[in-house]
């Protein structure tokens, strides 16, 4: 399929599938981040742990994330491909934190919190400019770094049902000339007949050209 593409160049996936992603470290060796659970007056709370493995220091910082009953839903870490900051899957929020000192780097919504919503797969430009995530309820969301802002939403319609954690795919390409997904429903997918649905959208920043 020719969508035009000049750069071919492609993200690289930093989240996807039913992984756990409960740690994290950056491709020196240096930083790693953990998250782990604390029980306090009766809920278990959700905390990373960010150590500097060169001297053995740590920071915490607790998440939205948090049980009064027996829950579903487990924040998930991960790193970008340089190492440049650590992302946390918060209950539908993907919040960005620098992998040097743990310093917010930004906040963005995919799904929806408390709800079947979930995201299924985070994508990061070649560039570490760009983050695209795609939610099981088919919504992509681009995130510039830099600018600290959503830069693209869109939803996708399709005649699939919602998208399972597993089989959905995100990538955005490396100038942004394009975000693809790939999505299915566990339902819909047989061995007679398997079927997903492939997206291409052009790049185009909110409030730019």
């Amino acid at each position: 399929m020719d969508i035009g593409i000049h750069t071919p160049g492609i993200s690289s996936v930093v989240l996807a599938g039913d992984y756990p992603y409960q740690e994290a470290e950056t491709p020196d060796g240096r930083y790693r981040i953990d998250v782990e659970t604390f029980e306090h007056q009766g809920i278990t709370e959700f905390w990373l742990i960010h150590t500097d493995q060169a001297n053995g220091k740590f920071k915490r910082i607790k998440l939205n994330t948090e049980w009064r009953s027996p829950g579903r839903y487990h924040p998930r870490v991960t790193v970008s491909p340089m190492g440049s900051f650590f992302l946390a899957d918060d209950n539908g929020t993907i919040r960005l934190y620098n992998s040097a000192y743990l310093l917010d780097a930004g906040t963005f919504q995919v799904a929806h919190a408390d709800t079947d919503n979930r995201i299924i797969a985070v994508a990061v430009s070649t560039d570490e400019h760009l983050i695209a995530a795609l939610s099981s309820w088919k919504d992509i969301v681009v995130y510039n770094v830099v600018d600290r802002r959503v830069a693209f939403v869109r939803q996708i319609k399709d005649t699939l049902g919602w998208y399972d954690a597993g089989l959905g795919h995100i990538l955005i390409t490396e100038n942004a000339e394009a975000i693809i997904t790939v999505g299915a429903n566990q339902d819909e997918v047989t061995e007679e007949n398997a079927r997903f649905s492939i997206n291409a959208f052009k790049f185009i920043p909110l409030g730019g050209e």
